[in-house]
């Protein structure tokens, strides 16, 4: 049985489009994805994103503990910071892509986890340690919301007690609200500025329903993956997975070295130039690029959607290194084949 947010109710009051995504009934969109995505762009749209998992993790081990199982400096957390990390299996292979930060207000740390992953996450910790820390993964008792878009600021500081002054880019802060404390963070998954509220479930709707007052568009998981590959940012399960390492990826600076984090010693056997890249694809044809197109002359698309800002099909692809940008691959799409301009990441 699909799980359900505690925003449910009102995404069918909104008339959502439901499916199944990682577990949940989430929405896809609401009225029309494409406007939901020029609503980020140009002014201020949020997310359900309560999908994905909230651990917090204190005590005198926990710094130690997440630096084990996390690829990047965890000393960068501190104060108040959130650093994007990778958290890799014995042989170099990313297990999952997340961020992690310190909050002093809280006297600890926290990690969001991809939804899919939440309980081979948590499986993982507890094989490697996670017993010698204090924890509470939040997953049934609190939700995400994401605003983001170039407006978010001043339409948000009406909204919350934030003070903007404090809260810099991959910061975060905590607010109360009706009562409860609210773990605020500046990170964004769209190429725009923006917030993400960690919320009680009991009050997540009450958040939410005061964005939908003050004119938020509520955008769904179409225009949120639209987005993001406009951006260039990966999506574990497509630019990311157990057979990658990250010296496979655009994001080798996850990596912290001497840090002894899990699947060190077996990348340092891995220190060679990677015979592929990832880079972007834009087409001049309408087409549909998806997860899993060959690219004729070598590689591989890793994901694809139509961007609405460029008015054209674009997709991220690992190809061999030979491939430069600037030249022409031949895309093979539902046995036909379309021609693509290589292009260097970001899209926009």
């Amino acid at each position: 049985m699909l799980k359900k947010t505690a925003l449910y109710k009102s995404h069918e009051s909104l008339g959502a489009k439901l499916v199944d995504f990682a577990g949940y009934e989430m929405p896809v969109w609401y009225n029309n994805a494409k406007e939901e995505h020029f609503s980020v762009r140009q002014s201020v749209g949020m997310f359900d994103i309560s999908h994905m998992g909230l651990v917090i993790f204190r005590g005198p081990n926990a710094a130690a503990f997440l630096q084990k199982v996390c690829t990047n400096d965890i000393a960068k957390t501190q104060p108040n910071k959130i650093v994007y990390t990778m958290i890799l299996n014995h042989d170099g292979g990313i297990l999952d892509d997340v961020m992690v930060g310190y909050n002093d207000e809280l006297d600890a740390y926290f990690m969001i986890i991809n939804a899919a992953n939440k309980d081979k996450i948590m499986d993982w910790f507890s094989e490697n340690g996670l017993g010698s820390v204090e924890f509470d993964a939040r997953f049934d008792t609190s939700g995400l919301i994401a605003i983001q878009g170039p407006k978010a600021k001043e339409t948000v500081q009406n909204l919350f007690d934030i003070d903007w002054e404090a809260l810099g880019r991959f910061q975060s802060q905590v607010i109360s609200f009706s009562g409860q404390s609210v773990l605020v963070m500046r990170t964004g998954y769209t190429g725009e500025d923006g917030i993400e509220l960690s919320v009680g479930n009991d009050v997540l709707p009450d958040v939410w329903q005061r964005c939908l007052d003050a004119g938020i568009s509520p955008c769904g998981l179409a225009a949120r993956d639209s987005l993001r590959i406009e951006s260039g940012l990966p999506l574990y399960g497509h630019e990311l997975n157990e057979t990658l390492t990250p010296l496979q990826t655009r994001y080798q600076w996850v990596l912290k070295w001497q840090t002894g984090f899990i699947g060190e010693d077996a990348l340092e056997a891995k220190k060679v130039d990677t015979d592929t890249i990832t880079v972007g694809l834009r087409f001049s044809e309408r087409c549909l690029p998806r997860q899993g197109n060959e690219i004729k002359e070598g590689g591989i698309i890793t994901s694809g959607t139509f961007s609405p800002v460029l008015d054209a099909p674009i997709a991220i692809a690992m190809v061999p290194n030979t491939i430069q940008v600037g030249q022409s691959v031949t895309v093979v799409i539902r046995s036909r084949e379309f021609q693509a301009h290589v292009v260097e990441l970001p899209f926009i």
